[in-house]
């Protein structure tokens, strides 16, 4: 499985404006409202709330993947954004947010396919050469061409 198989150009953003991790969220939730793959704003972006009440979901080296399981998922996605400016997203490493992937999953899925997309994520972000490439993207096709590295 690709990442790109969940995403879709209308999934990335790569100029967030965003200056909190609230207003991130947003962002990122009405691109998944703009692509049909949510039925609520507010029902997904209280899953994702609650994901984050319960622990930070910045994993460190400036990466978030924020996530939420709900009935407003209509399919399982990913969306990614690129806050050039970062922000604070409570990381466990103290670091400011730069790279989000913020995954949409279904509520009858049971977190499998979730727990993958979140495993080829963290893998591959470990690279610090790719996390730099990342960092760097000009465009959402930039972004999209380097999104494809990911894969389990």
């Amino acid at each position: 499985m690709k990442l790109t198989d969940l995403i879709l150009e209308n999934l990335i953003h790569v100029h967030m404006e965003g200056l909190t991790k609230e207003e991130i969220i947003d962002e990122l939730v009405d691109r998944f409202a703009e692509d049909d793959a949510i039925n609520s704003k507010v029902d997904f972006k209280e899953a994702i709330m609650r994901r984050e009440e319960q622990d930070s979901t910045g994993i460190g080296r400036g990466v978030a993947v924020p996530h939420g399981q709900s009935e407003a998922v209509l399919k399982t996605g990913v969306a990614f954004g690129l806050v050039a400016h970062g922000v604070d997203w409570n990381s466990h490493d103290g670091e400011p947010v730069q790279l989000i992937f913020m995954v949409a999953d279904t509520e009858d899925d049971q977190g499998e396919q979730h727990l993958r997309i979140m495993q080829m994520i963290a893998k591959k972000l470990k690279d610090d050469d790719y996390r730099q490439r990342l960092l760097s993207v000009k465009n959402n096709d930039e972004a999209l061409e380097l999104l494809k590295e990911i894969q389990l």
